[in-house]
């Protein structure tokens, strides 16, 4: 079996174009890289591809309701759902961190503050309600991430 990659390109009026190539097809590092694009398309932006990403693993742990926590990566899940907020300009509350992983928010906190301890994430207090805990990606968290959504 033939392994293949998917690149999804837009083009200049908004259609998507996807391509299916074996690996080294379009390029001398054997499927590292995109291949050259012909005119007008564009390779999926760091958020396209964390939000399909993001949009996989939902849709997985759907399919495998009784058998969910099979798959569950909760500090996987929490980084993709604050890259993209970032990307949008959005701020999470640390309640929505814990949601979008689909995990208790007991689970999600303890895997907060792994994170934090990590330096992966920074939590902090709401100047508008001091009940409410914000989270987002630290540099270095933000850095790592485009670095991995660029190798996909």
């Amino acid at each position: 079996m033939t392994a293949v990659r998917l690149w999804r390109f837009s083009h200049e009026d908004g259609d998507a174009l996807d391509c299916l190539l074996a690996p080294g097809e379009g390029d001398e590092q054997h499927g590292a890289s995109p291949p050259k694009l012909p005119r007008g398309l564009t390779p999926p932006t760091h958020l396209e591809r964390a939000e399909t990403l993001y949009r996989q693993r939902q849709a997985r742990h759907r399919a495998f309701p009784g058998q969910s926590r099979l798959f569950r990566e909760p500090a996987w899940d929490m980084l993709l759902d604050l890259f993209i907020a970032r990307e949008k300009g959005q701020t999470i509350s640390v309640t929505s961190a814990c949601g979008g992983a689909n995990v208790a928010s007991t689970t999600g906190l303890r895997w907060l503050g792994n994170l934090e301890r990590q330096s992966l994430v920074r939590c902090w207090r709401d100047g508008a309600d001091n009940r409410r805990r914000l989270v987002e990606l630290t540099p270095e968290a933000e850095a790592a991430m485009r670095s991995y959504l660029e190798t996909i």
